[in-house]
């Protein structure tokens, strides 16, 4: 697969216009500043504003065709070769590989059926460890059977350092009627990682060729 690095040095790339975070960021800074009563909370405020200021054209892989989804907290800056993953930011050269996985929930259904043969479900979500496990028992006139099963609700991306250390991650729904497929918002966020990974190798083996 082809990997264009020349996406990360242009701003055709930006398409998220980071005002309103912007406006509000300000807004909470100048209420606290004003106060001055938590020193502490006017400092969290005042850097939370310079991060988002940072961001103030970008890349936003949540956005597309003027709606945004969960991951609107996801943010890229080729100004500043940035990544603003929520309430983290690190620098681009830090990205060194990333992950995408499915998130499952452990479900159960219970069948029992009475002396006279009537059998009756009770389905339910629970905690188990097996997948399609049976658990029987019997109770006085009755016998009942449970099966243990999974069912995928979405997928998590991570980002990770070369040393392994995970710098943030995000989770949401997956798409499809089992939400089975890699939501589109994670496939812009894996382009665009692409490249920053791509860039960076490419950085390292110039610079163990000189040494």
């Amino acid at each position: 697969m082809d990997i264009n690095i020349d996406i990360l040095h242009t701003s055709e790339l930006n398409n998220y216009d980071n005002a309103l975070a912007i406006k509000q960021a300000q807004k909470k800074y100048d209420k606290l500043a004003k106060k001055g009563k938590d020193p502490l909370a006017v400092a969290m405020a005042k850097k939370q504003l310079e991060d988002t200021l940072l961001f103030s054209d970008c890349f936003c892989p949540g956005y597309h065709k003027g709606f945004t989804d969960n991951v609107e907290g996801v943010l890229f800056s080729n100004q500043h070769r940035l990544i603003k993953l929520f309430d983290s930011v690190f620098p681009y050269e830090k990205v060194a590989r990333y992950s995408i996985n499915g998130v499952f929930q452990d479900k159960a259904y219970t069948t029992t059926k009475n002396k006279g043969g009537v059998g009756r479900a009770i389905i339910g979500g629970a905690l188990f460890g097996g997948v399609g496990a049976v658990v029987g028992a019997v109770t006085s006139g009755s016998r009942s059977q449970t099966v243990q099963y999974q069912t995928q609700t979405g997928f998590t991306l991570h980002i990770f350092d070369g040393g392994g250390n995970c710098l943030g991650g995000v989770q949401m729904p997956g798409e499809g009627l089992f939400n089975d497929k890699i939501p589109k918002s994670f496939n812009r966020i894996a382009f665009v990682l692409d490249a920053i990974i791509k860039e960076n190798q490419d950085k390292a083996d110039i610079q163990f060729d000189g040494e």
